[in-house]
């Protein structure tokens, strides 16, 4: 039984650390994209967080930004002006040989998004995948949809599906607690983006000539593609996994300490046996007792 436990409690330490490390990479990689995204937001330059994809279309599929103001009546009952403003982006990328559409949002102001912002596609089939933009930074959120998900969210389909429609929500909550839905935006016309579209990923490893004997494939540029770039956000913020791993360390030693090494504490053992016993209030009055008794000759 004692190897059977140690067993499992090296496989557990084995199961939680590769989570600790997993959480920690994840955990580099988002600061890392805080970090540059801001400074592209402020820029107003998209190049970075395309480039985070290993290919990518130069061509935003939406590009929208909206700016107007209204005059409200404040809680105080004065006039106030309000400004309401966003900036929409979506783009193609190619990552890990799939296929996905990024939403990016910015300069989100006045709408009360306290409850998120609900992107939703409209596939052909009368189906419709719901996506939720992170909020990972004050500057700005984003969201990415695998294009083989879009028709079966819980899974994956063959075939891709035309994108006939995109609307994009404010969800918040209004003065009574009743839930806000303000549309944002709203595509205007047929096909959004057509399923012929959606293969590049495939495209780069199709060969020109499947009966050639040597194999020439399209380059990223034929196809319309950008290449990405390599981003090492290990270098400048590793300081986070060393961290976490440390932390770990120090936990697990602790304890197998108290579960294999540390060593009870003995009390005492009785006559001519090795067996331990813990003194207690009882024997204590036990031994007062037969020191009231007279002694026997």
């Amino acid at each position: 039984m004692k190897l059977l436990g140690r067993l499992f409690f090296g496989f557990l330490v084995a199961y939680i650390g590769l989570n600790v490390y997993a959480l920690s990479n994840f955990d580099m990689q988002t600061a890392y994209v805080k970090k540059y995204g801001n400074e592209a937001v402020e820029n107003a330059d998209q190049t970075f967080f395309k480039s985070l994809y290993d290919y990518y279309l130069d061509e935003n599929l939406v590009e929208v930004s909206d700016t107007y103001q209204e005059t409200v009546l404040n809680d105080e009952n004065e006039s106030e002006v309000v400004t309401y403003s966003y900036n929409l982006y979506m783009f193609y990328g190619i990552a890990g040989g799939r296929n996905f559409i990024r939403v990016q949002m910015d300069d989100l102001g006045g709408y009360d998004y306290s409850k998120g912002i609900e992107v939703t596609f409209y596939v052909e089939g009368g189906n419709a995948f719901t996506l939720s933009l992170y909020d990972i930074s004050d500057s700005f959120m984003f969201g990415a949809v695998d294009l083989k998900k879009l028709y079966s969210p819980d899974g994956e389909t063959e075939f891709y599906y035309n994108i006939l429609d995109v609307k994009v929500y404010a969800l918040g909550v209004d003065d009574n607690g009743l839930n806000t839905k303000v549309k944002l935006y709203d595509f205007d016309g047929d096909v959004f983006l057509d399923k012929a579209d959606m293969q590049l990923a495939e495209a780069l490893t199709t060969p020109l000539d499947p009966n050639a004997a040597d194999k020439v494939y399209p380059t990223p540029e034929s196809l319309g593609l950008t290449k990405g770039v390599a981003h090492n956000y290990f270098n400048e913020f590793q300081w986070t996994l060393w961290k976490n791993m440390a932390m770990y360390v120090v936990i697990i030693a602790f304890l197998t300490y108290l579960l294999f090494f540390r060593k009870k504490k003995s009390y005492g053992t009785t006559k001519g046996s090795p067996v331990r016993f813990k003194e207690n209030l009882n024997s204590k009055v036990i031994e007062e007792k037969d020191e009231d008794l007279p002694q026997q000759k």
